[in-house]
């Protein structure tokens, strides 16, 4: 499937329609409990995408206060390190681009998952082609999901994040936040259209990352697709697929309502507001049951 057979896709046709109308005035009812990346708890009634960006919270080491706006410039930092190290083919700095990516997200083990899958190929010299081919695939203007793996080889939820930075066009991270939030929306539109019990669209079929972040946590009876596995054979084509769908499904949603982060910088490019946009989808992935506490006084909601 390509970007155009995607957007023909009447279910997709339907569901960013309704996106359209419905997320400058979305009801979000956030409710964080302090975490390890999260320094204060989050307790807000509010209206409107934008409005959750303006909540985002990931103080990552390093980082004074964690907002988006100290966020995205971290994220510009990152992005611009990878990019530099593969145009100059090198190796080392890329691998240590990769780390410092790792480090932002959250990495917990260093001696499992991503970082070993690239610090092997940086060894063996091959992963700036690797990076450059990859991203090549995942290019939102030309990929295609029947045929990204290979040449992407593994995802996981570190690996999301380098390949995200690694694109210009606002291909996003695909986390276990943002698939929950993402299918919580396909539910919800389900759910207002009377189609919830029918079967789930492939073109719209976002899978969920880990067990404890899923649509049903929103909605108990959502028919949903499995839970990745990590490692199985199938994780890669279908994460690489649902993360260059998310990208295709968030270009033609903010193309279409301009007035969606208008100021996310003094020029606001598609692919800064793109980020924007996936931030918004992981705070509300936090607990995706704010999309639905939120269908109760929403009167009493603020932008």
């Amino acid at each position: 499937m390509n970007k155009t057979d995607f957007l023909r896709d009447p279910s997709v046709g339907d569901f960013v329609s309704w996106l359209t109308r419905t997320l400058p005035s979305l009801p979000v009812d956030l409710k964080l409990k302090r975490s390890r990346f999260v320094p204060a708890s989050v307790n807000r009634k509010i209206l409107g995408l934008d409005a959750v960006l303006s909540s985002y919270i990931w103080q990552s080491v390093g980082m004074p206060n964690g907002d988006w706006s100290e966020t995205r410039h971290r994220l510009v930092t990152l992005a611009n390190t990878l990019t530099a190290a593969v145009g100059a083919n090198d190796n080392a700095a890329a691998l240590d681009a990769c780390r410092a990516i790792l480090a932002w997200g959250g990495n917990r083990d260093w001696a499992k998952g991503a970082f070993p899958f690239l610090q092997a190929r940086a060894n063996a010299g091959t992963l700036c082609q690797y990076l450059r081919d990859t991203s090549q695939a995942f290019a939102l203007a030309s990929a295609d999901t029947d045929r990204l793996c290979p040449p992407v080889e593994l995802l996981n939820s570190m690996l999301t994040k380098v390949h995200a930075l690694c694109s210009s066009d606002g291909l996003p991270i695909y986390d276990s936040r943002v698939a929950a939030a993402i299918a919580t929306l396909v539910e919800t539109w389900r759910v207002q259209a009377g189609n919830s019990g029918t079967p789930l669209p492939a073109a719209l079929v976002f899978p969920a990352t880990m067990l404890s972040r899923t649509v049903r946590h929103a909605f108990p009876d959502a028919i949903a697709p499995r839970v990745m596995l990590y490692g199985a054979s199938a994780t890669c084509t279908q994460w690489a697929s649902a993360k260059v769908r998310l990208g295709w499904l968030m270009q033609d949603v903010l193309q279409r309502c301009p007035e969606i982060f208008p100021a996310c910088s003094a020029t606001p490019a598609l692919d800064d507001r793109m980020h924007a946009f996936e931030a918004s989808l992981f705070m509300i992935g936090y607990d995706v049951a704010c999309l639905t506490r939120a269908s109760h006084g929403t009167s009493q909601a603020h932008r």
